[in-house]
């Protein structure tokens, strides 16, 4: 019973992966081609190296994808706006086109999101499973 039910049901479960893996494929390469995001980041990355100038983090080549959080609750001793809306504005007086052009380019974004890699994970695993168990039931019947 197991065996027609999933059977019945491979061809939608071998389609729902295709598609996960193609919208997280899509989303992959938006954001590694995205210059926009790039220039963001690199932003990012100058305010964090001046903020921390005279330390042993003044001088970073990169950073962790969770400073992005931080950016968007650390605020200004003087001021109540966040890390991440003063980059953002500043970036709106120097070069509008960047925050302008960033929805556009990351357009597959949301589909990404919806889409991890483990739930695509799990679903080949049971697509796995299920082919285990027809081997299984196959090679009882030949018996």
């Amino acid at each position: 019973l197991r065996i027609l039910e999933f059977v019945h049901g491979f061809q939608d479960q071998v389609q729902e992966a295709r598609s996960c893996i193609a919208g997280l494929n899509c989303c992959f390469s938006e954001l590694r081609d995205c210059t926009e995001l790039h220039e963001i980041m690199e932003s990012l990355l100058a305010i964090g190296n001046y903020m921390n100038y005279g330390t042993s983090m003044g001088n970073a080549s990169g950073f962790r994808i969770d400073a992005l959080v931080q950016a968007s609750t650390m605020k200004a001793n003087s001021s109540n706006i966040t890390l991440l809306a003063y980059l953002v504005k500043s970036l709106q007086e120097t070069n509008e086109d960047v925050v302008r052009k960033l929805p556009e380019r990351l357009q597959h974004l949301d589909e990404g999101v919806r889409s991890s890699i483990a739930v695509i994970s799990e679903q080949v695993t049971q697509l796995k499973q299920g082919c285990l168990l027809i081997r299984r039931e196959m090679e009882v019947a030949e018996e």
